[in-house]
């Protein structure tokens, strides 16, 4: 009795237990069937699978390149793509002298005189500028470097001095001119210096 009590239970049990799902026969590995063909049977981007998947970089950007070529043109699937073999600096060269000359007349310069100074301008806002802070017709270099604190410097008083000195026919005045073109010259070297070493 035992026997069948055993029996019964084992073959109830066996019946929750599939097989199959345990132990599957066949096994999944890969969704895309194996590519067989040879090299010369391969279409571009068969090739171009073939290398990338064999870690060949180099065919594999030719390949890439072919296939680009190939889906902007369609035409054959063979093309090599075009190489344009040019002097890139002598194109930019030219373009830029053609720039140049074609609004020669169109690019502002700095004036030479008073007379030129336009009334809306960064050199009319200094023209403002000197006429206030001068004691007569030439501006000595302490009230200009005053003013220039004032207006905000980084430069310190020797930087500046040499700066003026260089400038102005006068070591100690500068007349409204050089007063521009002083200003013009520190703006552009008032900037600290950042070290990074």
């Amino acid at each position: 009795m035992k026997w069948i009590y055993l029996f019964s239970l084992f073959f109830i049990s066996d019946c929750f237990f599939h097989t199959k799902k345990m132990f599957p026969s066949s096994r999944l590995y890969a969704l895309k069937k194996p590519n067989n063909k040879s090299l010369e049977e391969m279409d571009i981007f068969d090739k171009f699978e073939k290398y990338s998947q064999e870690q060949d970089y180099v065919n594999a950007q030719l390949y890439l390149l072919k296939i680009s070529h190939y889906l902007k043109t369609n035409e054959g699937l063979y093309d090599d793509p075009k190489i344009l073999l040019l002097d890139w600096s002598k194109l930019i060269n030219t373009m830029d002298n053609l720039q140049v000359k074609n609004n020669k007349h169109k690019i502002p310069k700095s004036p030479n005189n008073e007379e030129e100074i336009m009334e809306d301008s960064f050199e009319g806002f200094l023209r403002n500028e000197f006429n206030k802070i001068k004691t007569k017709e030439l501006l000595n270099f302490d009230d200009f470097f005053t003013w220039r604190s004032k207006m905000g410097i980084i430069l310190t008083k020797e930087e500046v001095k040499k700066i003026f000195d260089i400038v102005s026919i006068d070591k100690r005045n500068c007349n409204l001119m050089e007063f521009i073109t002083i200003n013009k010259i520190i703006d552009e070297n008032n900037a600290p210096t950042i070290d990074y070493f």
